[in-house]
C-alpha cells in the first residue's frame, strides 16, 4: 500500500487515570483528549489496556463488557472520522455469546475497524479468571505503514514481536495495564524487543491507582500503575518516556520515521536477516518444565 499519510508520522499517546467500572466517564474524558491533541495535527491516537472500565473491574467484566462492533466502537469511530485519525483504541472486555475477551481494536479515519487483537498471554489467575485467552497475531496496512498488536504480558514474550515483525509490521502497538513493582521489566523489556525485530514499539501504559473491591480474591489491597508510557525506534533507542506515578491523565506525542525501519532491516548486522529458521524447531515442540 502506497503511503498516503506524511513521513513523519505523529502519534500521541494517552496515558489514561480509569475510573474503576465507570464507561460513561472514563469514555467522556478519553474523547476529550483525543479532541485537545487531534488540534495539533496527530495522525494516530493510542489508548491502554482496559480503559473504558478499569483493570479491577474482576466480578464487573461480565456486566460492562460489549460486542464489537457496539456502543464504545461506533462513538470512536465518529471521533476517527471526525479527526480523520487512526485510533490504536487500547483494549476494552469484549463479549462473544458467554466469553469474555480482552480486545484491542485499530479504527482507520473511515471509521472501519481495520484489526483487532485478543489478549493470548493472559496475566495469571486473575485474567484467566475472567477472560478466554486468544489465539493469533495478526497486522495489517494503513495509510502510513504496516502495524500490529500486543497487549501488555504478551509483549513480555518475545515470539509475540518476533511474529508481528516477520509478518511485516513496522509498528507494535503495546496498550498495557503494567503495574507496580514491575517497572523494571518494562525498562528492559520493551527496548530490547524493539531493537531485536526492527520495529517501532509504542507502549502505553495505564497511570494511577485502583482499590480491589471487584477483584478481592486476587488483589484486595489494589494495584498501582506506573506510567512510564515509551516510544521506542527499531534501534532500541527510547524516543519518547512519559512521567512515571502520575495519577492523571497524561498525553505525549512523537513523530516517528517509518523509513528507519527499511533502513535498520536492510542493514548488515540485522537481526532478521541473520535468523536461522531451521535451528529453532526446538521451539515449537518443547514446553517449559
Amino acid at each position: 500500500m502506497a503511503r498516503l499519510l506524511p513521513n513523519p508520522v505523529s502519534i500521541v499517546l494517552v496515558q489514561f487515570y480509569a475510573i474503576l467500572a465507570d464507561k460513561n466517564d472514563n469514555l467522556q474524558r478519553a474523547i476529550k483528549a483525543i479532541d485537545n491533541s487531534a488540534r495539533r495535527g496527530i495522525h494516530v491516537a493510542v489508548l491502554p489496556e482496559l480503559w473504558t472500565t478499569g483493570y479491577l473491574a474482576g466480578r464487573k467484566f461480565r456486566e460492562l463488557a460489549e460486542t464489537i462492533p457496539g456502543p464504545t466502537t461506533r462513538q470512536m469511530a465518529r471521533l476517527a472520522k471526525t479527526h480523520h485519525i487512526h485510533l490504536v483504541l487500547g483494549s476494552i472486555p469484549e463479549k462473544v455469546g458467554e466469553q469474555i475477551y480482552n480486545t484491542a481494536i485499530v479504527i482507520d479515519p473511515r471509521g472501519r475497524i481495520i484489526l483487532k487483537h485478543r489478549k493470548v498471554h493472559l496475566w495469571r489467575d486473575y485474567e484467566r479468571q475472567y477472560f478466554t485467552a486468544g489465539g493469533r497475531y495478526k497486522v495489517t496496512n494503513t495509510a502510513f505503514g504496516k502495524i500490529g498488536l500486543a497487549i501488555c504480558h504478551d509483549i513480555d514474550f518475545p515470539e509475540v514481536p518476533r511474529i508481528l515483525a516477520l509478518e511485516g509490521a513496522e509498528i507494535i502497538f503495546n496498550p498495557s495495564a503494567y503495574p507496580s513493582p514491575f517497572e523494571r521489566d518494562w525498562d528492559l523489556i520493551l527496548p530490547a524487543s524493539a531493537r531485536q525485530n526492527h520495529a517501532f514499539l509504542v507502549s502505553v501504559n495505564r497511570t494511577g491507582d485502583e482499590e480491589g473491591r471487584f477483584a478481592t480474591s486476587h488483589y484486595p489491597k489494589g494495584v498501582h500503575f506506573f506510567g512510564k508510557s515509551k516510544v521506542i525506534s527499531p534501534s532500541g533507542e527510547i524516543l519518547l518516556e512519559m512521567p512515571a506515578d502520575s495519577k492523571k491523565t497524561a498525553i505525549g506525542i512523537v513523530q516517528i520515521d517509518l523509513g528507519e525501519v527499511r533502513r535498520q532491516r536492510n542493514s548488515d548486522d540485522s537481526f532478521l536477516a541473520e535468523r536461522r529458521p531451521e535451528t529453532y524447531r526446538i521451539l515449537h515442540m518443547k514446553r517449559f518444565k
